[in-house]
């Protein structure tokens, strides 16, 4: 084991020792290169009306967190009057 390691690392599967990281970072080294040629014969996939759904979401999503900041902040203001 690593001397100088973070002591608050020592419990974390994936940090305690560099070689799961290091598998991790060879796994996606292989997807990267295989990957493409895996697909290059392949037709895409149609996915235009779930993007849209999931664009409309985000935004709705993205909505809903600015009002409810400046609720909380409205709020937060006020209370410290």
């Amino acid at each position: 084991m690593l001397v100088s390691t973070d002591p608050r690392n020592t419990d974390w599967f994936w940090l305690r020792t560099p070689e799961p990281m290091l598998l991790i970072f060879a796994a996606y080294l292989i997807f990267v290169y295989v990957g493409p040629r895996l697909m290059a014969k392949r037709q895409p996939l149609n996915m235009r009306a779930l993007i849209i759904l999931y664009n409309f979401a985000m935004v709705a999503l993205s909505a809903y967190m600015c009002v409810e900041v400046g609720v909380q902040n409205t709020i937060a203001t006020n209370r410290a009057d």
